[in-house]
């Protein structure tokens, strides 16, 4: 607050280096005591009946109020302050261009190069049962629509068929299931299947769904929609936000070991406020040490 004279009846107290002269509630009774212009709340966007409550008393009592923008709020959309020209703006997305770029030249680099590996691969797999070289799973994407998330056929043809038979007789498979929505020791897998895994060769295809910009190469986790309705709730706008990633920050720690389904929504939610280009080449880094590795896939 700026006042036209310094108060001289309203007792002040310290708390470390700064002056309080008292709490909010306290404020109607300090305008009504002292001759007051100017106040300024820098209260979170929450509190929005403190603030109705000042905004009254200040007009009531002649004060002009300034209030400070609670930025903070906006952080979970990752925003950026931007001036045009005396008006400041909120960039709601303000690494797409760079990032969509990125994601391009990145995902036509690996498609080139893997070329020698993935055309055998291919082979391989046709050759094993004679069932589909690629497989399809439906996973959410920015504004919650789903795709067809691509991966080199790492199961049986009938691995649906398999997975009910697996769930019904064998319980602790059935815990393993609901908790984490894979199985760590999967009969399903083949022997091919198992390797590309391993090396995380399976995901090569999922370059073509960042060339269609369904998918980014440091994004979220992709999941289902049942995912998404049961375990992100409130923090499911935060997912949608962003697009799922073939790698992520759920890569670089334990990877598939990540046995807290808690601990997955907390690692999306974490990088969906915090993401930037930087944070993004750190992670393909770290992916990279991750795969050579062999640690925490299956």
């Amino acid at each position: 607050m700026t006042t036209g004279k310094p108060p001289r009846t309203w007792p002040a107290r310290r708390s470390g280096t700064k002056t309080i002269l008292g709490t909010v509630s306290e404020l109607k009774k300090y305008l009504e005591k002292n001759d007051v212009d100017f106040v300024y709340i820098a209260l979170p966007m929450r509190a929005e009946g403190k603030i109705h409550d000042i905004l009254q008393n200040c007009r009531t009592l002649g004060a002009r109020l300034f209030l400070v923008p609670d930025l903070y709020a906006f952080r979970i959309l990752n925003t950026r302050l931007e001036r045009l020209g005396s008006m400041m703006l909120l960039d709601f997305n303000p690494e797409s261009g760079r990032k969509r770029l990125f994601d391009v030249a990145f995902s036509l680099l690996v498609i080139l190069c893997s070329l020698p590996l993935t055309l055998p691969i291919a082979l391989l797999i046709k050759l094993n049962d004679g069932g589909p070289v690629f497989y399809g799973h439906r996973r959410i994407t920015v504004s919650g629509r789903e795709f067809n998330c691509l991966k080199f056929r790492t199961m049986c043809v009938d691995a649906d068929r398999k997975l009910a038979e697996i769930l019904e007789r064998d319980p602790a498979a059935r815990r393993e299931w609901a908790q984490t929505f894979k199985l760590k020791n999967d009969p399903r897998v083949t022997w091919l299947g198992r390797f590309l895994r391993k090396t995380s060769l399976d995901e090569l295809p999922q370059f073509i769904n960042v060339l269609r910009g369904e998918m980014s190469v440091v994004g979220a986790r992709p999941i289902v929609h049942k995912e998404l309705c049961e375990y992100y709730r409130e923090n499911g706008g935060i997912y949608c936000s962003i697009k799922p990633g073939i790698t992520g920050p759920w890569q670089i720690g334990k990877r598939s070991d990540t046995e807290d389904y808690q601990e997955r929504v907390e690692l999306d939610t974490w990088y969906a406020v915090n993401r930037n280009f930087w944070l993004d080449l750190k992670i393909i880094c770290l992916t990279v040490v991750k795969v050579l590795r062999g640690s925490g896939a299956y």
